[in-house]
């Protein structure tokens, strides 16, 4: 934990230069169980444990990257020796591609990827994104599900 501090520290000081006071403010938040963390609530929640409730949309979303990727697998697979791409991979090469575009302005990962499978997965994205307000969580994480 120290490591990440110093890193966090080390970091700022490159962008902001030494004296940091003034410039910067580190906000140190604690990532244990049961503690309450806006970055990682999954961590305070007790039912996210169990996993028809912290998990229940898991199965929809696993179906669903199993139809819009099933033809994109082995048309990857192809420029793949030694390794046997499944849905779960090629899933996360498509989130690679967003995460490095945000990052570094432009992935050439991307380049792998279709209009239609970049709108597929914004649909696999939405539930996520929109359809959990406030209400909801909070009604999930201290009693279930109805």
């Amino acid at each position: 934990r120290t490591r990440m501090l110093d890193s966090a520290h080390n970091f700022a000081l490159g962008f902001f230069c030494y004296p940091l006071e003034g410039q910067y403010q580190q906000e140190i938040m604690i990532g244990a169980k049961g503690i309450n963390n806006t970055l990682a609530p999954y961590r305070f929640c007790p039912n996210n444990d169990i996993p028809n409730i912290g998990y229940r949309g898991a199965p929809l979303t696993d179906a669903w990257n199993a139809v819009y990727l099933r033809d994109t697998v082995p048309c990857l697979q192809r420029y793949v020796d030694g390794f046997e791409l499944d849905v779960r991979d090629v899933y996360a090469m498509q989130e690679l591609c967003a995460y490095e575009t945000v990052a570094l302005g432009y992935s050439k990962s991307c380049e792998l990827f279709t209009e239609k499978g970049g709108k597929a997965l914004i649909i696999r994205k939405k539930p996520l994104l929109y359809s959990l307000h406030a209400a909801d969580l909070n009604q999930i994480c201290l009693s279930g599900p109805e």
